[in-house]
C-alpha cells in the first residue's frame, strides 16, 4: 500500500527550496537518476540537524561505496549546485575525506556570495592520496536560521605517481603550495552543541582556516565561538595565539607599536585615552605600576604603565610567519610572575587570549581582578573577579584552548587590570 507520505514525497520538486549539490551527485541524492526511488532522500536540501546527529554528510558517510565521479590529482573540476533559496548568500567549503568521514581536509574555500554562482571549480591537490573518497560541500547561509548544510558525494581519486610529483613547486592558480597533510580541516558551526561555534546572521563566515585555495575576501569573522573555532578532523594546525614561547629568539619584521601619552626616559606611559588605531589598550587601575614587554620572536623595550589609570596601547602587529605575540605584564622588572595578553593576527582576524600560566596565584593581578571588553559587539570579552585564582575564561593550563577568542582586526580590545570603576578606555 502506498502511503500518503510516499505520494507526497514523489511529487516534491527535487530542486525546490534550499540548495543542494547536483554534480557530482551526493549520496542518496533525489537528483540521481541511477538511484532507486526508495533510496532517494527527498529532504536532501535541508540543513544538518542542530543536534549534530546527522553530521557529517547527513548521516550517509558510512553508506556502501558507489563512486559517481573519477578525479585525477592535479586536475581541475567543477562542482554544481541546484535550488532557489540562497538565504542571502554565505560562505562555502569544498573538502575531501579518505577515511569515510572521520576527517575532511579543505581543498577550496569561498568567502562570501556562496552559493550565488551555483558552479565552482576546484583542484584536486597534486599530492592527494588515491582511492575511494568523499567530496564534501558545506555552506553557512547568511540570512535565516543559523544552519550548516553539507552534501557528500562518493568519488574516486587517482593519485599522481610518486615519481611525477614535485611537492615544492607552486601549483598553477593556487596562492601557495601546501602539503596534503598540512591542509586545514573543514570549519564546523551551528551543529556541535556545547562549546560550539555559531554563525552571525546577516554576516558571511570568514573561515579561520580557509586553506591555500580561497575565493573572495571578508573583513569580519561572521561567527563567534564559546571556545576555540571548531574543525572536523585533524588537518594542519589552526592559527592560535596560544602557547607562545617565553624564550626570546631572533626578531622578525613587525609593524609599529604605538603608545598613548609621552614616554619618559624610563619608558613610563601615562593617560587613559588610547591611540585611535585598532589594537589592545591595557589600563592599570592598581595602586602600583606595571612593567610591560611586547614579545614576538624577541622582546621589545620595557615600558612602565603608571598606577591608577596609566595606559599602554599597542596596535595589532602581524608577524611575517603569522606567529603569535605576547604582551607580558609584571609587577617587578624581573618577569618572574607575568600576566600575558597573547594575540595572533591571521588575515583579517585577530585571535587573542589572556594567560595566567606563568603567574603566581597570589599576584595582585589576581587580587585586583581583570576585565576585557571589545569595541565590536559580536566579539566576546571576559571577566575574572578579584581573587578568582581559577577563572575559567583564561589560560590556567597549556591545553585550555577554550580561552582563545577571535575578532575582526578592526576591533579595539581593552584589558583593564584592577576593579576601579569609571575608567573610559576609548575616546
Amino acid at each position: 500500500m502506498i502511503t500518503l507520505l510516499a505520494l507526497y514525497a514523489a511529487f516534491i520538486p527535487a530542486t525546490a527550496g534550499h540548495i543542494q549539490m547536483s554534480n557530482p551527485f551526493p549520496i542518496r541524492s533525489p537528483l540521481n537518476p541511477a538511484l532507486a526511488a526508495s533510496m532517494r532522500d527527498h529532504l536532501y536540501a535541508s540543513p544538518l540537524s542542530a543536534s549534530g546527529s546527522d553530521f557529517p554528510c547527513k548521516g550517509y558517510a558510512q553508506e556502501p561505496f558507489n563512486s559517481v565521479a573519477d578525479y585525477a590529482a592535479g586536475e581541475v573540476y567543477s562542482l554544481t549546485l541546484e535550488g532557489t533559496a540562497m538565504h542571502g548568500g554565505g560562505s562555502c567549503q569544498i573538502a575531501l575525506s579518505f577515511d569515510r568521514g572521520e576527517t575532511f581536509q579543505v581543498i577550496k574555500s569561498i568567502l562570501g556570495h556562496c552559493p550565488e554562482a551555483m558552479s565552482y571549480t576546484f583542484r584536486i591537490p597534486e599530492d592527494a592520496p588515491g582511492g575511494p573518497a568523499l567530496l564534501a560541500w558545506t555552506w553557512f547561509n547568511k540570512v535565516g536560521n543559523r544552519e550548516m548544510y553539507m552534501n557528500c558525494a562518493q568519488v574516486t581519486v587517482h593519485a599522481e605517481p610518486m615519481a611525477a610529483r614535485n611537492d615544492d613547486r607552486m601549483i598553477p592558480d593556487q596562492p601557495l603550495s601546501v602539503r596534503w597533510a598540512d591542509r586545514p580541516a573543514i570549519f564546523v558551526a551551528n551543529v556541535n552543541a556545547e562549546d560550539q561555534c555559531t554563525t552571525v546572521e546577516n554576516e558571511e563566515v570568514n573561515f579561520p582556516r580557509p586553506g591555500p585555495d580561497t575565493e573572495g575576501s571578508l573583513s569580519k569573522p561572521g561567527f563567534w565561538c564559546a571556545g576555540p573555532p571548531t574543525f572536523a578532523g585533524s588537518g594542519g594546525d589552526p592559527p592560535q595565539a596560544t602557547a607562545l614561547s617565553s624564550t626570546p629568539t631572533a626578531s622578525t619584521a613587525l609593524t609599529s607599536v604605538t603608545c598613548s601619552g609621552t614616554p619618559t626616559e624610563t619608558g613610563a606611559v601615562s593617560g587613559v585615552v588610547a591611540d585611535p588605531a585598532f589594537g589592545v589598550n591595557i589600563i592599570n587601575n592598581l595602586d602600583s605600576s606595571i612593567h610591560a614587554w611586547s614579545v614576538a620572536r624577541g622582546p621589545g623595550p620595557e615600558r612602565v604603565i603608571e598606577a591608577r589609570g596609566g595606559a599602554y596601547f599597542e596596535a595589532w602587529r602581524a608577524r611575517e610567519d603569522e606567529g603569535g605575540i605576547s604582551i607580558k605584564l609584571a609587577l617587578e622588572a624581573s618577569q618572574k610572575s607575568v600576566l600575558q595578553f597573547e594575540y595572533s593576527l591571521q588575515s583579517s582576524i585577530v585571535y587573542w587570549d589572556v594567560s595566567f600560566i606563568d603567574m603566581d596565584r597570589e599576584s595582585n593581578f589576581i587580587m585586583g581582578g581583570i576585565t576585557v571588553t571589545t569595541s565590536d559587539p559580536t566579539c566576546p570579552g571576559l571577566t575574572c573577579l578579584p581573587r578568582d585564582k581559577n577563572c575559567n575564561q583564561v589560560y590556567l593550563e597549556p591545553d585550555d584552548n577554550y580561552a582563545v577568542r577571535g575578532c575582526p582586526m578592526q576591533t579595539n580590545v581593552t584589558l583593564s587590570i584592577g576593579s576601579r570603576p569609571g575608567i573610559r578606555a576609548w575616546a
